[in-house]
């Protein structure tokens, strides 16, 4: 035990009488029983690899970890990914999630039409409002995507954000809007989707679309 190294060792578990330690430095998952530790998971150069070989497993600074029936969840920091360790299989996975929308369509939000002139650039701005209580979470940047084009957010505020948007003449826009925030608590992510009709206007309008949304 006295000659064991960690670096950085940020979680601990207990599991079966034993103690699992994520050595995030040294990108390895640890076991102590008793006296002794050992190499538990991972090949200890930072990489993410899954394997059904625990001492093939890639981990890139591993930290916090629960265990689940048996399934022992690691947050993999610096890929960005939770992975899923079979204790009782030997097999390590990356979690995937998938957002879930009714009957596989996505779901727009629609907003009152633009005047436009054809063949000019349309411009409007969008001021998307977080949950009372909650902030943009600036360590995981928000992301829009207006129809094949793509942006980014102009300006933070402390509850919501400003979309400065110009895109070519079209009859139809469409703003996808991947928000990442924070409250006390926990931090989320939410997609937005909004159509917005355009029609020729004698004159070009500059319109201001706000948009609130719950936890």
């Amino acid at each position: 035990m006295k000659e064991s190294k960690f670096q950085h060792p940020l979680g601990i578990l207990k599991w079966n009488e034993k103690l699992i330690i994520s050595d995030s430095y040294n990108h390895k998952l640890k076991i102590i029983e008793g006296d002794l530790v050992s190499n538990f998971i991972g090949i200890g150069t930072p990489g993410h690899e899954d394997s059904k070989d625990f001492s093939k497993v890639k981990f890139n600074d591993p930290s916090g970890m629960c265990i689940l029936n048996d399934y022992l969840y690691v947050a993999d920091t610096n890929n960005h990914c939770i992975r899923c360790i079979d204790l009782i299989q030997n097999l390590c996975s990356t979690v995937e999630f998938k957002l879930k929308s009714e009957e596989n369509e996505e779901k727009f939000i629609y907003l009152e039409s633009l005047n436009c002139q054809e063949n000019e650039k349309i411009q409007f701005k969008m001021i998307i409002n977080l949950p009372i209580g909650c902030h943009l979470n600036e360590t995981a940047p928000s992301k829009w995507k207006i129809n094949s084009s793509k942006g980014k957010i102009e300006a933070f505020k402390i509850n919501s954000c400003l979309l400065n948007v110009e895109c070519e003449f079209t009859k139809e826009i469409q703003l996808k809007c991947q928000i990442y925030y924070c409250s006390n608590e926990l931090c989320l992510m939410k997609e937005l989707l909004f159509k917005i009709k355009t029609q020729i206007g004698k004159e070009k309008e500059m319109r201001i679309f706000q948009f609130s949304f719950d936890k």
